[in-house]
């Protein structure tokens, strides 16, 4: 706007103070030399200030608004539900093993125990929002991954038994889950 202004304008802002919450606020622009009103509609409280501070307190509410209202990293993530019961197999070079397992989960923290004995009985670790899991063996302390996609349904991890004679070409063992 270019020129004095004749006639008060109101300006509703969306305010967020942490410990009371969202407040509407209402600044309203005057000539100058006169008075402007803050009110806050959600505890009917007012102040008045002169044209010289209105920059100033609107810094300030912009601050406000910017630490206060905008604190968190967004939605909390979304997980795919892997809590209950699942019947399986565990693949090893030489070795075919059906299961079953339990799947604690809390959050992104995963508990897996199955019905093997030693290696791939029991685990505990992570599922990431973009579905990729990573857990620890408690019986040799080996990393085992996800493969695939993991769902509500089906999961696949797997943890590949080194041989230096073979490099990349090393065998697996894999544990799949679905229910």
């Amino acid at each position: 706007m270019t020129g004095p202004i004749h006639e008060p304008r109101t300006i509703p802002s969306c305010l967020c103070f942490p410990e009371h919450g969202p407040a509407i606020i209402f600044l309203q622009a005057a000539p100058p030399g006169r008075t402007v009103r803050l009110a806050m509609k959600e505890n009917k409280r007012s102040a008045r200030m002169t044209d010289f501070v209105m920059p100033v307190a609107a810094v300030a509410l912009l601050m406000v608004f910017a630490a206060g209202c905008e604190n968190d990293n967004g939605p909390d993530p979304v997980y795919a539900d892997l809590r209950g019961n699942w019947t399986g197999y565990y693949e090893a070079p030489g070795r075919h093993e059906d299961l079953t397992a339990n799947i604690t989960q809390e959050g992104s923290n995963l508990v897996i125990e199955t019905s093997l004995t030693g290696v791939g009985q029991n685990f505990t670790g992570i599922i990431t929002s973009d579905g990729k899991i990573r857990l620890t063996d408690s019986y040799d302390g080996e990393t085992w991954t996800s493969y695939g996609e993991v769902s509500s349904h089906y999961v696949r991890i797997r943890d590949y038994l080194f041989d230096p004679d073979l490099g990349a070409d090393s065998p697996e063992q894999t544990i799949y889950l679905s229910r």
